[in-house]
């Protein structure tokens, strides 16, 4: 490990200690001088940045020869790769499902365990035949690691139990404490196996709320017992089994932090509940601090100071550059003030090259034996740079594997007596557009939709509903189903958007009186299902993806 007296100007080391990114598939310039000026030490890539396997493994290349360069140490190269409907992996790798599917599917390893009602599952006939929850996140790890990306800002720990969590969701492995911990555990181990750092998140627990900290201040209002009980309790067991790093969530929590002080700024609940209480000795991160919860309500420099002097060690500041250099300057201030002591500064960082040792590497022109290119002030000098193994991304065997995970993870309701739906001379295919319901998930993928694309698949009528349909829009759609000889319908967050919900229950009543099949696909949530007739064949797809629908019109219809 890096000798903490080799970083002796305050500038480097409070440039270690900062993560941000930039805004297309190569750096800008205001990023390549946020290196160069203010010594900033680490990156966090979004889907934007990454086009193909090969563009991102020559970025990561050149980024680390650039900012070793200019700062004397390997970066973080960091990626929220949760799966399914957040993911920032190139098109041509294997994408785990997401986190609720896959508890689902660990939950039918077990279901006396877990839910002894649930349907039934291919899993439930080889109980502890395979680990899909560690394979999975140990192929995703791999692929990281061929890429050049050291750290993955996954698994979710937070328990989703609140169905109207905007923000959560499927990102949550479900909402059984237990569940969660086990799934989660299973997680952090494939990614270690594989060589990666991983953070859970979002501690101590972002599940039960009902407002997104990207655009507001959420709170968690239970008392100390309950939170023992939930959500603290997958945060507990993954300590215990030595996960690296945790994430702080920006919220409130009023059990453990009394004044209106959100989580990544307290002291109380960084330093006294996560390192005192908890014992947690490994790396303490921020969530992003350009989110609303601590821009609009406190100010991200402000913010920043604050979760330094409350205990995190690297700060995310991913999107603005000017305000990466703000907040730069007002953590200088801050050391120089006695806001915050040098003694915070060198035990953060401290922490932050411990794990770098482990998880960055050696530096490259020791692995690659090439020279590190010099002189990178423009976009231009990132068009080039050595590709890692790229034969470990994307494999045959790594996309069977997440495609026979994923169907696995499928959970389908059937009428009695109906294994697969008849769609008929005729079928009608009703669903709304792909859209981006929070701002953490990929952007929507406009290229293709449900209704389309069951109609290229078997012929009928395709039909187009908005997120929350009016009276006046579902009497529309109800005339268009005269003539049809089936109907399918695809929701998006159904519970959230009660014209949907209606539809359904409409449809389903007129097509029962006229003998005719109906079938319904959540494609997130699959709350929505609550919602819907027993008397219909229902399937929670778990995201609005086309690996989703082929597996659906697989599963699920016959002509």
């Amino acid at each position: 490990m890096m000798d903490l007296k080799k970083l002796e100007n305050l500038d480097q080391k409070i440039g270690q200690l900062i993560v941000t990114g930039f805004p297309g598939s190569k750096p800008d310039q205001a990023f390549l001088d946020l290196v160069k000026k203010d010594k900033v030490g680490n990156v966090i890539f979004f889907s934007y940045n990454i086009k193909s396997k090969e563009q991102a493994a020559a970025l990561c290349r050149q980024l680390q020869d650039f900012i070793l360069e200019e700062t004397g140490v390997l970066p973080f190269l960091s990626v929220d790769e949760e799966g399914g409907v957040v993911s920032r992996l190139p098109e041509d790798a294997a994408v785990l499902p997401s986190a609720m599917a896959q508890g689902r599917a660990e939950a039918c390893l077990q279901p006396a365990m877990y839910d002894p009602q649930m349907p039934e599952n291919d899993l439930q006939a080889h109980p502890g035949e395979w680990d899909p929850i560690y394979h999975g996140s140990k192929i995703v790890g791999e692929e990281l690691k061929a890429l050049g990306i050291n750290f993955n800002l996954a698994p979710v720990l937070d328990i989703n139990s609140n169905p109207r969590n905007p923000v959560i969701g499927v990102r949550s492995f479900g909402n059984d404490p237990a569940l969660v911990s086990k799934c989660a555990v299973q997680a952090v181990r494939g990614y270690q196996d594989a060589g990666i750092l991983c953070s859970g998140k979002h501690f101590p627990g972002h599940g039960d709320t009902d407002v997104d900290s990207h655009l507001g201040l959420p709170s968690v209002d239970k008392n100390r017992e309950q939170l023992e009980r939930e959500e603290l309790l997958p945060f507990r067991t993954a300590i215990a089994k030595g996960i690296p790093a945790l994430t702080i969530a920006h919220m409130l929590l009023p059990a453990y932090e009394p004044e209106k002080i959100p989580c990544t700024m307290s002291k109380k609940v960084i330093t006294g509940l996560l390192r005192d209480e908890l014992q947690f000795k490994g790396l303490v991160i921020t969530d992003c601090m350009e989110m609303d919860a601590i821009r609009k309500y406190y100010g991200t420099p402000a913010g920043a100071v604050e979760a330094l002097r409350a205990g995190a060690d690297l700060i995310f500041i991913s999107h603005t550059a000017s305000v990466v250099h703000e907040s730069i300057q007002e953590i200088k201030n801050a050391v120089d003030d006695g806001r915050i002591e040098m003694s915070r500064i060198d035990e953060a960082l401290q922490r932050v090259l411990q794990y770098k040792a482990l998880y960055a590497g050696e530096p490259p022109e020791k692995k690659h034996g090439t020279k590190i290119k010099k002189n990178h002030t423009a976009q231009a000098d990132f068009n080039s740079g050595q590709p890692m193994d790229l034969k470990l991304v994307g494999t045959a065997d790594q996309k069977k594997f997440m495609e026979e995970f994923y169907r696995k993870c499928i959970d389908l309701y059937k009428p009695e007596g109906m294994d697969k739906m008849k769609v008929g001379r005729m079928p009608l295919w009703i669903g709304p557009y792909p859209a981006r319901t929070a701002l953490v998930q990929n952007e929507a993928d406009s290229s293709f939709a449900f209704s389309s694309y069951l109609k290229a698949k078997y012929g009928g009528d395709a039909v187009y509903m908005s997120l929350n349909p009016t009276l006046d829009e579902i009497d529309i759609i109800l005339s268009k189903t005269n003539s049809c000889s089936a109907i399918a319908v695809g929701t998006l967050n159904a519970h959230m958007n009660p014209g949907q919900a209606e539809l359904v229950a409409r449809l389903a009543a007129k097509l029962e009186k006229a003998g005719k099949p109906m079938a319904v696909a959540a494609l997130r949530n699959p709350y929505d299902l609550e919602q819907m007739p027993e008397n219909i064949f229902r399937a929670a797809l778990y995201e609005y993806s086309e690996r989703a629908l082929k597996a659906f019109c697989d599963l699920a219809f016959f002509y």
